[in-house]
């Protein structure tokens, strides 16, 4: 209770701050959406594989167990990413023979610069991914993909994938790969945390389970995040479950965009989940555009999911046009109170939507104005409150408190009409 006065002090700046009748920067008036589409890495390119005259690996983006196992890289003089010294602070067989026999795991492990990958992913048919996500993994293999990809060329796919949804990153927050500014003095050096973070990727949901039972005594029921305080490393896990192959793509990029955000500046566990949460869906819904795109996957009838229909008439869900009956109902949160979640089950599904449309919004005033925002939410000082260094990050980047801009997101939403919508 010590802290209340405090809290209801920022209330009333709040209030008083929102008074009508203050000119509004002219940033605030976004014209359509150009938030959700903005080009992000649209000329990338990942690096190719070079092989020298025996056949061999010389020089890739990724260092992949397949190429390892089957003798592919080049012994000396190679110029891939370097593969994982340990998994989990513990010796690689060691993790990676967990489930081989209960489960019948057969991981592929994939590193990156700043990422290590462990997929245990089943085949999936290679239209899954596009046309040019299909002609750069054709050159990691020396025979012709075929209709159905191999969990190698899935996985060497899902590696690519990840790069390039980085350079998203990258490029949406104005980030050079090699600039150290926006790294935490005390991890100089790495992209966020001080090792790699690993991502472990599951084909069901009871491995995954008693993968999180086993190493870490829980796990969530669609994905886990786990943070060794003692080396800093971001560990995740989820499942595939009984998606079809472009919903799991989604969960994916959402996931991913997850572990790039808690690697930004390093990880916090005191960011409002809507931020996260909201950058995520951002993320997942750029490319595929589905009714279930990750969190909001569960029981329809469960308490905080009443009233949300999964399916009317066979159409999907079309976010915008529900965001926009939030507004009209008065149904959404209020800043104040979804500033002050931490934890993603408290958020319901309206909120994720009313996240996604806000970070929307706030993307689409500017690349530059974004990346302040974030900058802000991460420099939080340990005797701040949550909606103290949301009302700092939104003053700084946007000119406005919390409160007046969420009106100012009601009237744009109210405002725009919903674009054309794409096939998924």
């Amino acid at each position: 209770m010590k802290d209340l006065p405090r809290i209801c002090f920022v209330g009333l700046l709040f209030a008083l701050a929102a008074l009508p009748g203050t000119a509004q920067p002219k940033h605030l008036n976004v014209d359509g959406d150009p938030g959700a589409h903005m080009p992000l890495a649209a000329s990338w390119k990942p690096e190719p594989v070079v092989r020298n005259d025996a056949g061999l690996v010389i020089s890739a983006p990724i260092w992949s167990t397949y190429w390892a196992n089957a003798g592919q890289l080049a012994p000396e003089d190679s110029r891939v990413p370097i593969p994982p010294r340990a998994l989990l602070k513990q010796e690689v067989p060691k993790v990676l023979a967990w489930g081989a026999k209960e489960y019948e795991l057969e991981p592929i492990v994939i590193a990156t610069p700043n990422a290590v990958l462990v997929f245990s992913l089943k085949s999936m048919p290679a239209k899954a991914f596009s046309a040019e996500e299909r002609g750069w993994l054709q050159g990691h293999f020396t025979q012709k993909l075929k209709k159905k990809l191999t969990p190698a060329q899935v996985a060497h796919a899902l590696g690519l994938r990840y790069l390039r949804l980085e350079q998203m990153w990258r490029e949406l927050l104005c980030l050079d790969a090699k600039e150290a500014s926006h790294r935490p003095a005390r991890l100089a050096g790495h992209f966020g945390s001080k090792g790699r973070s690993e991502l472990y990727v599951f084909p069901k949901d009871e491995p995954y389970r008693e993968f999180g039972r086993h190493f870490f005594g829980a796990a969530g029921q669609h994905a886990s995040y786990w943070w060794h305080g003692e080396t800093e490393v971001i560990i995740g896990a989820f499942h595939a479950g009984e998606l079809k192959h472009g919903e799991f793509l989604a969960r994916f990029d959402h996931i991913v965009a997850h572990d790039l955000v808690y690697q930004y500046r390093a990880f916090y566990h005191y960011l409002p989940a809507w931020v996260p949460n909201g950058i995520a869906h951002h993320f997942a819904r750029r490319n595929k555009e589905v009714r279930s795109t990750y969190i909001l996957l569960g029981a329809a009838d469960s308490a905080h999911q009443a009233g949300w229909k999964w399916d009317e008439g066979g159409a999907r869900r079309d976010w915008w046009r529900e965001a926009k009956a939030l507004v009209r109902a008065g149904d959404q949160q209020s800043i104040t109170k979804l500033g002050m979640s931490t934890h993603y089950q408290e958020l319901p599904p309206r909120a994720h939507v009313q996240a996604w449309s806000m970070v929307n919004y706030m993307i689409g005033m500017g690349k530059d104005r974004f990346r302040t925002f974030m900058d802000e939410m991460k420099s939080k000082s340990e005797d701040e409150s949550l909606l103290e260094v949301q009302q700092r990050a939104f003053l700084r980047a946007y000119g406005v408190n919390m409160v007046v801009f969420e009106r100012n997101w009601k009237r744009w939403v109210s405002k725009t009409r919903p674009p054309k919508r794409r096939r998924g």
